[in-house]
């Protein structure tokens, strides 16, 4: 029997349970949104204490001045307020919410006592439109220090660390490129008096078979509120296979001959074997190269064999004259 009373009891109590979720439904659903909706508009409109991440703006540096230390970018603050304004607060944008240092009377050195200077300047924190809260209290920092410096503004070369070892077989065609080569920085005087160049991150590359593109981060200065007008440069080196051309039929000139002086070469041509990059041998032709016997230079009583001088274009390697050296048969008139 006990038993029996047990299992009506939570038969009863199961129906209770359904009874309340399956009857009249709607209107439990209505009464408990109402009863949330005064909830939520009493809780916000309750007053409450909140402590907020503020940015922190320093404005009017004296021109020719600039902030040689760094300064905190936000502070904690402690506002009071509607539940519904404090809300508005954390959502706004930090352009109508913050914190305005003047530092405008400042020649050079200041500490500023945040709480005293906003309590006695409440126009300087900015709040959102149509908010109603009250602040109460800086919570971090307690004070900021104001160092100023002479402004100044540079340009310095920039010189890559860059080595480029070229593969077995090929050549560097020219100098390296660098774009842009010179670099405006500003910043306080005293970082940046005796720096005469800037200098980037270092880069090896081995064994380049073609042209080498590389972007590197130019390394800035040491200290604070140093701005660069480029972070990067880039370098650019021409890589080429080696090759062989020879030139044909170079006539040998004969320079600083004597009036009284005939002067034969023998042969008249010679051949030369140039060694440079293909895209370089490409552009070389007979006009390129000058082979020469100068008479005042090079002139021996005696020597009929000589070797001539030759003047070829810049980036050849090497080069070989063929033959290696002429004869010259010199007739004077009597």
């Amino acid at each position: 029997m006990a038993i029996d009373k047990s299992v009506k009891r939570k038969n009863k109590l199961y129906q209770i349970v359904k009874s309340f979720f399956t009857i009249d439904i709607r209107a439990k659903i209505t009464i408990l949104l109402i009863t949330l909706f005064i909830w939520v508009i009493t809780a916000l409109n309750n007053e409450y204490s909140y402590t907020f991440d503020v940015k922190l703006d320093v404005v009017n540096v004296k021109e020719g001045k600039i902030l040689k230390n760094l300064v905190p970018g936000k502070v904690k603050a402690k506002f009071t307020g509607r539940g519904l304004d404090l809300i508005y607060l954390l959502i706004a944008p930090s352009s109508s919410f913050k914190f305005v240092l003047d530092i405008q009377r400042i020649n050079y050195y200041y500490k500023f006592d945040l709480n005293s200077y906003f309590v006695g300047n409440p126009e300087k924190i900015i709040y959102p439109r149509k908010s109603n809260i009250a602040f109460n209290q800086i919570v971090w920092p307690d004070s900021v220090e104001i160092v100023l410096d002479k402004y100044v503004r540079k340009e310095l070369l920039i010189v890559p660390v860059i080595k480029i070892n070229v593969a077995p077989g090929y050549m560097k065609i020219g100098d390296l490129e660098i774009n842009p080569d010179t670099v405006t920085v500003e910043g306080p005087h005293s970082y940046l008096k005796e720096i005469v160049v800037l200098t980037t991150e270092s880069k090896v590359i081995n064994n380049a078979i073609r042209d080498v593109k590389e972007k590197l981060k130019i390394i800035k200065p040491v200290g604070y509120n140093i701005r660069l007008s480029h972070e990067y440069v880039e370098c650019y080196q021409k890589v080429d296979l080696i090759s062989e051309l020879v030139v044909k039929d170079i006539p040998v000139k004969i320079l600083n001959k004597p009036a009284d002086v005939e002067i034969y070469s023998n042969p008249p041509v010679v051949n030369v074997k140039l060694v440079s990059a293909v895209s370089i041998l490409k552009e070389a032709n007979k006009d390129d190269i000058e082979v020469t016997w100068d008479y005042r230079k090079q002139y021996r009583r005696g020597v009929i064999s000589y070797q001539p001088l030759v003047k070829v274009p810049n980036d050849i390697i090497s080069y070989e004259v063929i033959p290696d050296s002429i004869e010259l048969r010199i007739i004077r008139s009597r």
